[in-house]
């Protein structure tokens, strides 16, 4: 028997980060983002909401075993499901699915919205494509590009003369830190609201300045970031998010603020690192080739317009 309920509790996340570990150490074709990306998402952009209401999880009721999770993200609006790599059934998954699906989709038209969609689907997910297809979902434009290098060799940083890169210095930074992401990444959201999204997140048990690398001006202006996220059960890790504000572009900044991530990820003991970059961003793509990561997977992005008649709840 397959009980499903709300996330309740740390334990609950720590079961979830397993199941991820699991399905990228198998790698049997569904994508498994990485720990560092579920930190990122719910103690940056999801910290405020109530997670009860946003995760659900399945597990087998004889021995707890997490089956499968799935993760709404209202602003999106996009919801996801993580199987259990070799306990969860074609037939299982596919109930699974069309459970959250139909269950997001309701949140959506009850905000007044009008797609919904599921982001993280490997080219190689033939089921899972199979099963989206099947409850009206259609492939979306773009996709992204999952990077991976090993870093047993790494080039040594070239910093600009004039510039530094090291750690954020503490929250007094977090001001100047949040500003430089807001500019890169030309936030429309109003930036007091990214400034205490970016204040809550340093506070939260995912942050570790020691991986919130920066490069810096002699002025103090956080011109380029990068977060890295090692993953000690894999040894793979992660570099998300990275940026360069407009103005210092083009001067070799961000090449250097992620080689340092890079050896500081090599330092815990990381084998290798990756990275997803955009389809369309052929600028990164040239950046991150330079630097050694070739391409992994591809994942795009289905949807599906929830205006007709509807499949929610």
């Amino acid at each position: 028997m397959v009980v499903r309920h709300p996330y309740q509790d740390q334990p609950d996340l720590e079961r979830m980060r397993h199941l991820l570990v699991e399905g990228r150490r198998l790698s049997l074709g569904p994508y498994y983002v990485h720990v560092g990306d579920l930190n990122w998402w719910l103690y940056y952009f999801l910290r405020d909401l109530d997670w009860s209401e946003i995760i659900r999880l399945w597990e087998r009721d004889r021995d707890g075993l997490l089956l499968a999770w799935a993760l709404f993200s209202p602003a999106y609006p996009a919801f996801d499901v993580f199987v259990h790599p070799t306990e969860c059934s074609g037939m299982m998954r596919a109930e699974i699915v069309a459970w959250a699906a139909a269950y997001a989709e309701t949140a959506v038209r009850r905000a007044g919205g009008r797609n919904l969609q599921t982001v993280w689907v490997a080219e190689a997910d033939l089921q899972l494509i199979e099963i989206l297809e099947g409850l009206g979902f259609q492939r979306a434009e773009g996709s992204l590009f999952q990077l991976e290098r090993p870093l047993g060799s790494l080039l040594a940083p070239e910093v600009p003369t004039g510039y530094e890169i090291r750690t954020v210095a503490g929250e007094y930074e977090a001001e100047e830190r949040a500003r430089a992401s807001h500019e890169a990444f030309e936030s429309p959201r109003p930036f007091d609201d990214y400034l205490q999204n970016y204040t809550e997140f340093m506070r939260s048990p995912a942050y570790e300045v020691a991986l919130d690398l920066v490069a810096v001006s002699q002025s103090g202006e956080i011109a380029s970031f990068c977060i890295a996220w090692p993953d000690p059960a894999s040894g793979m890790g992660l570099l998300e998010p990275v940026g360069t504000r407009p103005a210092y572009q083009k001067l070799g900044l961000g090449r250097a603020t992620i080689l340092e991530a890079l050896r500081r990820l090599r330092a815990l003991g990381m084998e290798s690192a990756m990275v997803c970059v955009e389809d369309e961003n052929r600028a990164a793509q040239r950046l991150y080739a330079s630097l050694g990561f070739t391409p992994a997977s591809e994942l795009r992005t289905y949807a599906r317009d929830v205006t007709g008649a509807g499949h929610g709840l």
